[in-house]
């Protein structure tokens, strides 16, 4: 059964609402979604969605990633941890929906958007995983782990969040990064 079949069908048997008005550009991810659950509206979603929600959905979470790193404030898990791992909602939105369908119903357009969106988002975590300014404050919270009386799920959250960085190049010297930028690019376009 096609994805698309198992969302019409949920969406029969799922409390009536209102479907989305189309979003102003025509493109239904920069849009709130009011279906029932917060589904996606797959019968408003079009290939040609894609590529432009998921460039503006890299540049906003680069914006908002941007302003963590550049913070004049002190690092604290707040401010740093959990801000970055809110960021990104409009990215987490588009690429769900685009990694679904993908894996659950390709088509030879989606294949040909993928292959135009796996370097975009390859450069995109480079991007937040070796920043120096943000690897620092991440790095400065865990520092100073001991001290923070963090709940089990914060500890969590922050021990994945150094390992990402660390294990996406962040400790290396500036040749390795280069290096790592151009495997992952290359990675990407295969």
């Amino acid at each position: 059964m096609s994805a698309r079949l198992c969302i019409a069908l949920s969406l029969l048997a799922a409390p009536s609402a209102a479907q989305p008005a189309a979003a102003p550009s025509g493109n239904p991810f920069l849009t709130e979604w009011t279906t029932p659950f917060g589904v996606p509206p797959f019968d408003q979603i079009r290939p040609e969605h894609f590529l432009p929600a998921i460039g503006e959905a890299i540049a906003q979470h680069g914006r908002e990633v941007a302003a963590i790193a550049k913070s004049p404030a002190p690092p604290t898990f707040a401010n740093t941890v959990e801000a970055l791992d809110a960021s990104g909602r409009l990215l987490e939105k588009v690429t769900s929906v685009f990694s679904n369908l993908t894996s659950a119903e390709t088509s030879d357009a989606l294949q040909a958007i993928q292959k135009k969106v796996a370097p975009m988002m390859a450069a995109h975590r480079d991007d937040i995983r070796l920043d120096p300014a943000l690897f620092l404050r991440v790095k400065a919270v865990r520092d100073a782990r001991a001290a923070l009386k963090l709940d089990p799920d914060q500890g969590k959250l922050l021990e994945d969040t150094w390992k990402d960085f660390v294990r996406g190049g962040a400790l290396l010297p500036s040749e390795g990064q280069l290096r790592l930028r151009a495997i992952n690019a290359e990675l990407a376009s295969l």
